[in-house]
């Protein structure tokens, strides 16, 4: 079953103060039973997109 939530964008209340989170705007590209991944689209990479995509596609995902 489809995740409601994949691919929608998620903007953060002012009222988060979490440092991870506050002020995001994060995009989700996977939500299951067995977590959720999302890209925060509001703040520079310290890396290349490329090296950053070599460590997603790295880690290992119960659905292939």
């Amino acid at each position: 079953m489809e995740s409601p939530l994949k691919g929608k964008v998620l903007v953060a209340l002012p009222q988060l103060l979490d440092p991870n989170f506050a002020q995001t705007i994060v995009w989700i590209v996977q939500h299951d039973e067995h977590g959720a991944m999302g890209v925060i689209l509001n703040r520079p990479l310290e890396t290349t997109v490329s090296e950053a995509w070599e460590q997603v596609s790295a880690v290992p995902y119960p659905n292939g």
